[in-house]
Parts: structure tokens; C-alpha cells; sequence
């Protein structure tokens, strides 16, 4: 004895009245051959299934396209249509652009300049210049020593690790100096 609830036409005629009073699908036309479909999965589909399924312009097998203009079926099949794209970009792999020499690029930091600021700094004590605070009492306030350059570091690049021309500041000291930061360029 079968229930009627269990039978195939039952059970398709039962989904389908659900799908109508829960979630009607929104019937939409295609940009390409203008019928009619149903709106079945999630984002803003423009073209009927028929419509998105494309021939591969290369090897010419049948694909999903995402987009309109997708002409070939992997990417393999895209680097095997255009070599010479291809070529282009592994000849210029790991090479610098051409504006490259033109950046501004942060020339503080490495040995040499880290062995300056730290003989600047045992010079003078770990004191700062102008207001005469140890390092321990600026760290106590959570402030920062520095070692200032007395020319500016852009301006005079001979004198860059010259012991003579830095001094120790504390950030605050620093700041109301003439060659801090892009004041220097002006100085």
C-alpha cells in the first residue's frame, strides 16, 4: 500500500505550490537573446542559462562564462591564445618600474646609522640637551630620546654621521626644533 504523500507527482505538484506562496521565482528577460528565465541563484543574473554558456575560442569546448566578454574557457587556454602578453609579462618579472630611482625612500636605518644615534646618545649621557631629563625619567613619562641632527640629515649628507653634528633630544624637545621633520628641506 503506497501513501499518496510518497508518490513523484505529488511530491513535485506540493514543492511547486510551496515555491509559489513562500519564494516565487522573478521572472526576468535576457540581454542577449531577449526570452525569458527564472531567477534561480543568488547576485543579478543578466542572461539565460543558454546565453552563459560559451564556446571556448581556442580548444572550443562548452563553459560557464561569468561575464560576456569571457572568451576562453581557463586560463591556460587565455596564455596559449595571446604568447606574446605572456612573454611580455615574464620578461618583466621581478624587475623594478621605471619611475622607480624617482621614489622617495626613507634613507635613516641600517648599521652605520644606528651605530651613529647610539654614540650620539653615550655621549651625552642619555640626557636630553635642552631640558636636561635622564632617559630613565623620559621612559618613566613614556616619552622617547632621539638623536637629532644639528644640520639636517637631508641637506648636509657628509655630515650624516659626523658625531659632531647630532645631539639628544627627548620627542617633545625634538618637535620644536627648525629641522625637525619637513622643516629641514626649508632650513
Amino acid at each position: 500500500m503506497t501513501y499518496l504523500s510518497r508518490t513523484k507527482e505529488y511530491r513535485a505538484r506540493y514543492w511547486k505550490e510551496y515555491r509559489k506562496k513562500k519564494k516565487p521565482y522573478k521572472v526576468i528577460l535576457c540581454s542577449v537573446c531577449g526570452g525569458e528565465f527564472h531567477k534561480k541563484e543568488e547576485g543579478n543574473p543578466k542572461t539565460c542559462d543558454k546565453c552563459r554558456k560559451g564556446r571556448c575560442k581556442l580548444c572550443g569546448s562548452l563553459f560557464k562564462r561569468n561575464n560576456l566578454k569571457q572568451m576562453f574557457c581557463s586560463q591556460i587556454c587565455g596564455v596559449k591564445a595571446h604568447p606574446e602578453k605572456t612573454e611580455n609579462l615574464i620578461k618583466h618579472r621581478g624587475t623594478k618600474p621605471r619611475t622607480y630611482h624617482l621614489r622617495k625612500r626613507p634613507k635613516h636605518g641600517g648599521v652605520i646609522y644606528n651605530d651613529w644615534r647610539l654614540a650620539v646618545w653615550k655621549r651625552d649621557k642619555f640626557i636630553c640637551q635642552n631640558c636636561k631629563k635622564t632617559a630613565n625619567e623620559l621612559k618613566k613619562m613614556k616619552i622617547k630620546i632621539v638623536a637629532d641632527h644639528i644640520k639636517p640629515y637631508c641637506n648636509y649628507p657628509k655630515l650624516r654621521y659626523e658625531l659632531s653634528n647630532g645631539r639628544t633630544l627627548c620627542l617633545p624637545c625634538h618637535k620644536l626644533t627648525p629641522t625637525y621633520g619637513s622643516k629641514a628641506r626649508n632650513f
